[in-house]
């Protein structure tokens, strides 16, 4: 009789290990993070090329040849957001293949989401205006919450095969 206990008692362990770990990795529960996290989103720090403006940050702000404004975040779903930007190729040149790639963190250096979008060429100071629909699903949803609904968004420009700019918004999408 001791015995079948101890193997239950050992059984019930293993598998709350197994439940709690699963739930974590779906992003059911929140985990501790990357072990080096200091609890906020990486930084955008940069050097900015000589013919840039601005520090890269914050809506309306100008770097390498691109300017970035989120316009609006608005409510499509319990867990999606869709947001409505502009980017201005402020050169006096066109830029080709134009692609922006987004990363949204909740308040620890691990994204909720992560996804892209190609605008293509960009003409000389000609602005592009795009929505995004941002999915970040229950777990993402749970991180964002916990974080007082607040999220950061780092786009990250890319023209003609290089990263040109990176810009970083944190808005409260609760």
């Amino acid at each position: 009789m001791t015995r079948n206990l101890l193997a239950l008692a050992v059984g019930l362990v293993v598998l709350v290990g197994v439940i709690g770990g699963v739930a974590v990795t779906l992003g059911l529960v929140p985990g501790t993070g990357d072990p080096g996290s200091n609890g906020s989103p990486p930084t955008v720090a940069e050097p900015a090329p000589e013919n840039a403006s601005g520090n890269g940050t914050g809506p309306g702000s100008e770097r390498a040849g691109f300017a970035f404004a989120v316009e609006n975040i608005s409510e499509c779903g319990r867990t999606c957001r869709l947001l409505d930007s502009e980017l201005t190729n402020t050169m006096n040149e066109s830029a080709s293949n134009v692609t922006l790639t987004f990363d949204v963190y909740a308040g620890g250096n691990s994204t909720v989401w992560e996804g892209q979008k190609s605008l293509g060429a960009l003409a000389a100071n000609a602005p592009d205006d795009q929505s995004t629909r941002i999915e970040v699903g229950m777990g993402g949803g749970l991180e964002i919450r916990q974080n007082g609904g607040n999220a950061t968004i780092i786009t990250t420009v890319y023209a003609g095969g290089e990263r040109r700019a990176q810009f970083s918004n944190t808005s409260t999408v609760e």
